[in-house]
């Protein structure tokens, strides 16, 4: 039988941290998050699903689920390069939490395929929409109902 001996001596500071890191149990979610409302009242949450997987009469446009295809790894590289500098998991996780909600309001933004129809688009010129070409913008609330949350 062989053994293997692992020396951690001088590696406190480091045990220490990823015991904290462990112990904290924290994670962070972005998207519309629950109690976003629009200037009716409206809960967000009612339609952004609609938005996402679309419906009978209205495509996907895939806003939530394209952005984490596209920035998971960089995300998971924020909060690893933040334990690293020294910052606490807390904050690792709120530095990650902005970029996340910056890259979702960034996909919003972007103007995903495919494009809206010409009826849709009279519509939105009709109620004087800043870009009416623009998908997943009319109003702006979704955009601005994008938010982070971080517990423990």
């Amino acid at each position: 039988m062989s053994t293997v001996t692992v020396n951690l001596e001088g590696y406190d500071e480091l045990i220490a941290k990823l015991q904290k890191f462990a112990d904290a149990r924290g994670s962070v979610k972005a998207g519309v998050l629950e109690g976003a409302t629009n200037d009716k009242g409206t809960n967000v949450l009612d339609y952004a699903p609609f938005l996402e997987f679309g419906t009978s009469g209205m495509p996907a446009r895939p806003f939530m689920r394209t952005t984490f295809a596209n920035h998971k790894t960089e995300w998971v590289d924020i909060i690893a390069k933040a334990l690293k500098a020294g910052y606490d998991p807390e904050t690792a996780l709120e530095y990650a939490g902005g970029q996340m909600k910056a890259d979702i309001v960034d996909q919003i933004k972007s103007n995903m395929p495919p494009p809206n129809s010409p009826s849709w688009v009279r519509y939105k010129q009709k109620y004087a929409a800043a870009n009416a070409n623009n998908t997943l913008m009319f109003t702006g609330t979704m955009v601005k109902s994008i938010d982070y949350e971080v517990t423990k």
